[in-house]
């Protein structure tokens, strides 16, 4: 039974990434869940039966739904986040408390 399942999950993503390759789905460039814009997304399914039907997630999301976390409201001192590698100040709404995406240069800021 648990062969069964890792050869199930391995074909549904294969099919994701044969899909994405083929151009039949397209993956978005933004975490579903935090909405930051990240160089990984992983494919999240509900239902292993509907390989196609996929919500695309950043690791650290994908590993709290897993995981079954809620991710916390950040306190509002780091509502303001300064990119260290541009020094580029904004506004993070965000929903991811680790890490956030510098929306100039798209580096990756660690959110303290």
């Amino acid at each position: 039974m648990i062969y069964e399942k890792k050869l199930n999950l391995h074909s549904v993503r294969e099919k994701v990434r044969r899909s994405v390759k083929n151009g039949k789905i397209k993956k978005p460039e933004i975490c579903f869940r935090c909405k930051q814009k990240v160089t990984r997304l992983d494919a999240h399914h509900e239902d292993y039966n509907e390989p196609l039907n996929v919500i695309w997630l950043c690791p650290q999301c994908h590993r709290d739904i897993h995981n079954k976390k809620e991710l916390k409201e950040l306190p509002e001192r780091h509502r303001i986040l300064l990119c260290k590698h541009c020094l580029y100040e904004w506004e993070y709404n965000g929903k991811n408390p680790y890490r956030a995406c510098c929306p100039r240069c798209l580096s990756s800021v660690l959110i303290r």
